[in-house]
């Protein structure tokens, strides 16, 4: 029997799916979620947090429902990613820290700042005008099925002649998820390591990787 396949624009229905996307992308093979140990938030309260910033729709990052594209396989969500033009409606890294900063009590904002040295230290810019990949999710039962693949190939045959470049960020110890974008055609283009003792408490490891694609 085959499988029937559809590609689609995230809605405002889709965000219980997209907020397990970006805590399995975060938690990256652990049980780390950096948003939790960070903010010193426990995981519901995260994840009521990401809903309702997802659902305020800031777009050109990553916590905005509409920068999500889903693969559903019989009729059912099964990968998502969010993609996004990068500086086409600003920095994503100030759009994102603006949003962070509106929902995330002041308190648990002030904690994170201790944090800034393993930030500093594994900080990527963004390159602008290239096309972002983030929050790479494939729901667990439908992995091994080449959705991934299916995905990330319609969405660069989306953008092809908007930009001549995609790129995503991975925790630098996730090999696998690495080698599944190496197959695709992903290349390490910069990595980052902090040597500091908060980096392997409040994330998934102190290795980060940023990996792009010629479209």
């Amino acid at each position: 029997m085959s499988t029937s396949l559809l590609f689609r624009q995230a809605k405002a229905s889709d965000i219980p799916f997209l907020v397990e996307a970006i805590i399995a992308a975060e938690k990256s093979g652990t049980d780390r979620l950096s948003y939790a140990t960070i903010y010193d938030l426990e995981e519901p309260e995260v994840e009521r947090l990401l809903s309702e910033m997802l659902d305020e729709e800031i777009g050109g990052q990553e916590l905005c429902f509409s920068s999500f594209h889903i693969l559903e396989s019989e009729e059912k969500p099964a990968a998502t990613m969010a993609v996004w033009i990068e500086g086409e409606e600003g920095s994503s890294s100030v759009l994102r820290s603006a949003l962070l900063a509106h929902y995330i009590p002041m308190d648990n904002l002030k904690k994170a700042m201790a944090f800034r040295p393993v930030f500093t230290d594994l900080r990527m810019d963004r390159t602008e005008g290239s096309l972002q990949m983030e929050s790479i999710y494939v729901a667990p039962e439908e992995r091994g099925k080449g959705h991934l693949s299916a995905l990330m190939k319609h969405i660069s045959a989306q953008y092809k002649g908007k930009t001549k470049r995609a790129e995503l960020q991975v925790d630098g110890e996730n090999i696998r998820a690495i080698n599944a974008y190496e197959k695709i055609g992903f290349r390490i283009s910069l990595e980052r390591q902090s040597d500091k003792a908060d980096a392997l408490r409040i994330l998934p490891s102190n290795k980060k990787c940023a990996m792009t694609l010629d479209l």
